[in-house]
């Protein structure tokens, strides 16, 4: 292989605003996986039930998959600075709340459904914000490496903040881990802030809900006219319903097969952040050519794969191999899949674009969450994590297989 296809992983932080956007990011990305782990592990503690789980996970995602498809549309219209102020400020309001309820011990679990729902609405504005965002605080040579970055903070923060979370939770119990959150949310509130942007904001007719719907309507209609977009938003679609449920199956998985308790959960899900760090960072080193296109066909087999036998395996060792296999090979495929849209999309539909992008991978979450928590709770949490590989494989073995044939014709 040619020294010429590999950077340096962090070229894209020779960029000021970037580095600036990315630092602030690392610093509350490791607040949110910090409640990532307390929130569900309060919840199974309150009901005891892995289904009641899931329903959470449902309710977080359901805006997003609800509204997202419709979203970039409207933040088009805004600078993508001012959108990701408000919504940062928002998650720290609704992560303070949160943090009351569990210090004065009496959360319960209509409180974090209702806290839920209003980070999911939050959230389906910040994530495309975001995506359309930090794109434009490089040049376009290194857009495939500032993508990876992006995925490097959130994978930094997916191996750091579940390890803290496990320590501090055994300690000083799931408030600390609420509390953190919401501190990060400010920094990174103020990191943001202190960016000068230039946006162009392209004019367009007053907002309506007719406007909305042509407006989103063109965006499809882009995507199906280019066949890279199409290809690879099938992918998203259902590698993102169906791989990221460890969520709901870890917490379940530590206490009735391992029967352990809250440290363990922490380092399982540090595990997949392992993997998944290892995987933003090849693909960072990255030159602007990216991947050959078998690969992008074939890493969501492979997932489907790593999730089956992680359901069969009896060896403790051997689970904790797979779900870092897991980790690496998912965001190794998600970031592949950003770069790819980024790269091939025409600038006037970013956002557009990148709403439905939000949509295929985290707005379809709900229906994997409940899945998953259905196959665990009635068949057990072994059962959870191999009908989310078989799905996997069951939809997309035949997608590869004619993929595949086409590489080769071409």
């Amino acid at each position: 292989m040619k020294n010429s296809e590999w950077n340096s992983p962090f070229v894209s932080l020779k960029y000021r605003k970037f580095r600036i956007y990315w630092i602030g990011m690392c610093v509350s990305i490791i607040g949110t996986w910090m409640q990532n782990i307390a929130q569900p592990w309060l919840a199974y503690k309150i009901t005891n039930s892995s289904l009641k789980l899931g329903i959470i996970g449902v309710v977080q995602f359901l805006p997003v998959l609800l509204l997202s498809i419709f979203i970039g549309a409207i933040i088009e219209r805004f600078p993508k600075k001012k959108v990701l102020l408000i919504t940062q400020f928002s998650f720290f309001i609704i992560t303070v709340i949160l943090s009351y309820l569990s210090y004065m011990n009496i959360v319960q679990y209509w409180h974090i459904l209702l806290l839920s729902l209003l980070m999911g609405f939050t959230n389906a504005f910040d994530t495309p914000a975001r995506h359309s965002f930090f794109v434009s605080l490089v040049d376009k040579k290194d857009l495939m490496n500032a993508v990876s970055l992006n995925s490097v903070a959130f994978n930094i923060a997916r191996i750091i903040g579940p390890a803290i979370a496990g320590i501090l939770m055994g300690k000083y119990g799931v408030t600390s881990c609420f509390v953190i959150n919401a501190i990060s949310y400010l920094i990174v509130f103020i990191s943001i802030l202190r960016l000068d942007t230039n946006e162009e904001i392209e004019k367009k007719e007053k907002m309506s809900f007719t406007s909305i719907l042509s407006e989103t309507k063109s965006g499809f209609i882009h995507i199906l006219e280019n066949k890279k977009l199409f290809n690879i938003m099938i992918l998203v679609l259902v590698v993102g319903t169906f791989a990221p449920n460890f969520s709901v199956l870890i917490p379940v998985y530590t206490i009735e097969v391992l029967k352990k308790q809250e440290s363990v959960f922490g380092f399982l899900m540090t595990f997949i952040g392992v993997g998944a760090f290892i995987g933003a960072m090849l693909v960072a080193m990255r030159s602007t050519n990216g991947p050959k296109n078998r690969v992008i066909y074939l890493l969501p087999i492979l997932i489907g794969l790593a999730l089956t036998f992680e359901g069969i395996t009896k060896q403790y060792f051997i689970f904790i191999i797979l779900i870092m296999t897991s980790g690496f090979l998912f965001v190794t495929f998600t970031s592949i899949a950003n770069a790819t849209l980024q790269l091939n999309v025409d600038p006037r539909y970013r956002g557009r674009i990148m709403s439905i992008y939000t949509f295929a991978l985290v707005g379809t979450t709900p229906i994997g969450n409940y899945y998953a928590g259905f196959l665990s709770e009635y068949f057990g949490v072994k059962i959870g994590f191999i009908g989310c590989g078989l799905i996997i494989l069951f939809l997309l073995v035949p997608f590869y297989m004619k993929k595949s044939n086409e590489i080769k014709i071409e």
